[in-house]
């Protein structure tokens, strides 16, 4: 019997492609950050862009992340609905009212939305690192 190298791809699931979602152009022109010499938000395509400074999330004070989590609720569809345990169904207004109020709820939320901001920043960056040829 022979050790097969760790290397060995495993067989792909029939589920879907290998490659990495594409980001839409709402989601490169939607808020994820601040300018740095401006007292503005910048949109991903802004954060992303190393000609642009820009503040990162790790470098946000509490009150701009409140903000940034705030303007991104505001640009969910109007029927956005999320079930939170203990909370029950928290549809888009109300998201946005415990996101401003910065009640426990709205922390929750505001974290929700600075995640799924990292994880699209991530993406982006796969999208614009230059494609190494074979």
């Amino acid at each position: 019997m022979t050790k097969q190298s760790s290397r060995v791809l495993k067989k792909s699931s029939s589920r879907g492609s290998k490659l990495a979602p594409r980001l839409s152009a709402e989601q490169w022109d939607a808020p994820a950050g601040f300018c740095a010499h401006e007292i503005r938000r910048a949109t991903l395509r802004e954060v992303l862009d190393p000609n642009i400074p820009t503040k990162n999330i790790a470098e946000l004070s509490i009150p701009e992340l409140y903000d940034l989590a705030s303007a991104r609720v505001k640009l969910l569809p109007s029927d956005f609905q999320v079930a939170i345990m203990g909370y029950g169904l928290i549809d888009k207004q109300r998201a946005l009212a415990e996101v401003q109020g910065r009640t426990p709820l709205g922390k929750h939320i505001a974290i929700l939305q600075i995640k799924v901001l990292q994880h699209e920043a991530r993406l982006g960056q796969h999208e614009m690192a230059p494609v190494k040829k074979l």
